[in-house]
Order: structure tokens, then sequence, then C-alpha cells
């Protein structure tokens, strides 16, 4: 159990430097720096989504493991929500940014 606590350790730090790095992207219009955080958000949704089944696979007998992972994939959903806000916002600024290939005819 001491390496899934320091992976979550490390996950969480990690988390917030990318929410710092993603807050100085949309400042300064760079999607690049926003890019990181979108990934790592994703990887976060699904984790949720895998407790919560696990806990209601695991523990379905108890009524309140039923109602813990209703609140879980809610915490998923207002997460699926922020993704959908950051990613709206990527491809406005990617949109304003010049193409990555060029076709020259």
């Amino acid at each position: 159990m001491k390496s899934a606590g320091g992976f979550m350790i490390f996950f969480y730090l990690l988390y917030i430097a990318f929410s710092i790095l993603m807050i100085r992207g949309v400042a300064k219009d760079h999607r690049g720096m926003i890019l990181p955080w979108l990934s790592q958000n994703l990887i976060y949704i699904l984790m949720i989504i895998a407790f919560a089944l696990w806990l209601q696979a695991s523990y379905y007998h108890y009524l309140m493991s039923v109602l813990w992972t209703l609140i879980y994939l809610l915490f998923a959903a207002a997460h699926v929500y922020m993704h959908r806000c950051v990613k709206s916002q990527y491809d406005i600024i990617k949109g304003m940014q010049a193409p990555n290939i060029v076709q020259l005819v």
C-alpha cells in the first residue's frame, strides 16, 4: 500500500503543477501549456469512474456504498464539465494560432 500512496501523492503534485501551467497557458494564449492538464485530467476522470465502479461492485450490499458511488460519479461529472470548458478554450486558442502544417501550392 505504500507504493499506491506514493503514486497518489506524486499524481496530485503533478496535477497541481499542471494546473498552474494551465492557468499560465490560458493567460498567455499558449495551447501547449494547456495540453498536459487535459491529458492528466482525462486519466483522473477515468480513475474516479473506475474507483466508483469498483466500490459499487465490491460493496453493493451496503446501502452507504451506493451513496458514495453516486457522490464519486457526481465528482467525476464535475471534472468532465471542467475538462470540456478547458478543451473549448484550447480549441479557441488553436483557432487563433497558425496551423501546424501549411501546404505550399
